[in-house]
């Protein structure tokens, strides 16, 4: 019975590794990844884009407008967390 628990730790293990590198890779390639009207914040922030520099936000009856505003002279806008115009 102790050498099945082993080994199915050992398989779980596995698995997590597994998990892990195939994340990292993801994520590497989405840093190598512009941008795309209808992506969501998260992935404009996964993206090669990052973080801006500064945020603009007006709140109206229709929704919630950002423009995110980045030190290379791009712009990004946002309509409820969508990315809606790209501006460069």
């Amino acid at each position: 019975m102790a050498l099945l628990e082993t080994a199915k730790k050992a398989k779980v293990q596995q698995w997590d590794k597994a998990q892990k590198e195939a994340d990292r890779i993801y994520k590497a390639r989405k840093k190598k990844e512009g941008v795309r009207i209808g992506m969501t914040q998260q992935d404009v922030l996964d993206s090669m884009w990052g973080r801006p520099e500064r945020v603009n936000r007006t709140i109206s009856a229709r929704g919630v407008h950002e423009q995110w505003v980045y030190g290379s002279g791009g712009y990004l806008y946002f309509e409820d967390g969508i990315l809606t115009t790209v501006q460069n």
